[in-house]
């Protein structure tokens, strides 16, 4: 057991223990992520924990290894895991618009390849307590989230209304009802064709009864038409 758990030089059997750990740390963290349908999933991360842990061991056995080596920085080497790893992880991040996807991954990756390299290091508890945290961030925290900030949605709601003039009560009435956060963006009255178009913009969240929403406006007797999309 102590071959296994030794922290001084690498043998085999404690290179072999600590890259078993880091599969187990990456594949833990990876299923989270593959859970959400993300990009760097269960395989990448175990890829990315092992790796770095493989890169650390390297640098510590090169110089206990080779004589010419023995000033050398055991670090160096591991050192540019840090630096690499990041185009990884801007490989997760998708930007549509205004909206900003895959942080929570790329950070995911970069603290995976962080824990490799500590349990390459031999700073098995370290890496032990850092991957607990980790956990909970991503899953307990994940859900507290959710129960506290209820993610609001911007859309833009379209209504058209058959008017002889200008009347945006009804609309006004079913947006305080809901208790919708809104701001009219505009509204045009075609005279010829008396058809009053409104554009306004709502924020909402995940749990929004929008069908009940509609429902309401279906209530108004001159209303021609209506929509709702996401803005981006």
């Amino acid at each position: 057991m102590e071959a296994f758990l030794s922290t001084g030089d690498i043998n085999f059997y404690n290179g072999i223990f600590r890259l078993f750990l880091g599969l187990i740390a990456g594949g833990l963290i990876g299923l989270n992520r593959e859970k959400f349908n993300r990009a760097a999933g269960f395989r990448t991360h175990i890829l990315i924990c092992m790796g770095s842990c493989l890169i650390m061991l390297i640098s510590i056995y090169i110089p206990q290894v080779f004589l010419d080596f023995k000033s050398g920085d055991p670090g160096r080497i591991a050192g540019q895991v840090v630096a690499g790893i990041g185009f990884l992880g801007a490989g997760a991040i998708i930007k549509n618009g205004d909206q900003v996807k895959g942080l929570t991954t790329a950070a995911s990756i970069w603290v995976s390849a962080a824990i490799g390299l500590a349990i390459g290091a031999g700073m098995l508890w370290i890496a032990l307590a850092s991957l607990i945290l980790v956990l909970l961030a991503l899953i307990l925290l994940e859900r507290l989230g959710r129960v506290i900030f209820s993610k609001r949605q911007l859309k833009m709601l379209t209504i058209k209304l058959r008017q002889t003039s200008v009347n945006i009560d009804p609309v006004e009435d079913i947006l305080r009802k809901f208790n919708v956060k809104y701001e009219i963006q505009e509204f045009h009255q075609d005279t010829a064709s008396n058809v009053l178009d409104i554009i306004i913009n709502i924020s909402t969240d995940n749990k929004f009864p929008l069908e009940d929403f509609f429902d309401d406006f279906y209530t108004i007797e001159n209303l021609l038409e209506i929509s709702v999309k996401s803005k981006v």
